[in-house]
């Protein structure tokens, strides 16, 4: 059973996971369209770019150390 099938976090939780995902693996399919616009659905677009640039950040930081 994965996350989704265990509906242990809320919708938003859920959506900045797959958000994660996503970026991290960007080098696979990005940030789909799809998941960015379920972002935008449940929060405001600077929301949704501090989001993006966190992961960002957060990734480049592990490739660091």
């Amino acid at each position: 059973m994965d996350r989704k099938e265990a509906r242990v976090f809320s919708e938003e939780e859920e959506v900045i996971l797959q958000m994660t995902e996503e970026i991290t693996f960007i080098h696979q399919s990005g940030l789909t369209g799809e998941t960015y616009l379920k972002a935008i659905k449940l929060f405001s677009e600077n929301y949704v770019a501090q989001l993006i640039m966190t992961i960002a950040t957060i990734n480049a930081e592990t490739e660091l150390l």
